[in-house]
């Protein structure tokens, strides 16, 4: 595969990702997160979340308690070395749940690896830029 076309599979991961957890489909991303993925996010630097299934689980458990009012994200940026990558993106949303409705913007750092069964992530690290409570 040329850097372009592995660039091209990345752009498509992202992309069934996010369809997967924004219609619920979480089965989905089974086959695009590595058995061993870990999440870092805020609040959890301590407590990473450690493992696919517990991973899906946490896409899962917000997508039950919240409803998403909007949502959008920025292109990525892929870096590409070898087997070994690395996308980032910003993204803006915004969310009802049992608390009322909140926003927040942020930033993901996705790690990935090139297997036999092709790109997976196996990090991802999101970094949260504003959090915020409309009035």
């Amino acid at each position: 595969m040329t850097i372009e076309q592995d660039r091209n599979a990345i752009t498509a991961l992202l992309q069934d990702m996010t369809h997967a957890w924004r219609t619920g489909e979480y089965e989905g991303l089974v086959r695009l997160f590595h058995p061993h993925m870990v999440i870092a996010a805020p609040g959890l630097f301590e407590d990473r979340v450690v493992g696919r299934e517990a991973c899906i689980q946490t896409y899962r458990d917000f997508g039950e308690r919240a409803r998403i009012t909007d949502y959008h994200e920025e292109e990525p940026w892929i870096g590409i070395w070898g087997p070994t990558a690395t996308a980032s993106y910003s993204w803006v949303m915004a969310w009802d749940d049992e608390d009322g409705a909140s926003a927040a913007a942020g930033r993901d750092v996705l790690a990935l690896n090139k297997g036999e069964d092709g790109w997976r992530i196996v990090g991802r690290l999101m970094i949260e830029e504003t959090l915020t409570k409309p009035a």
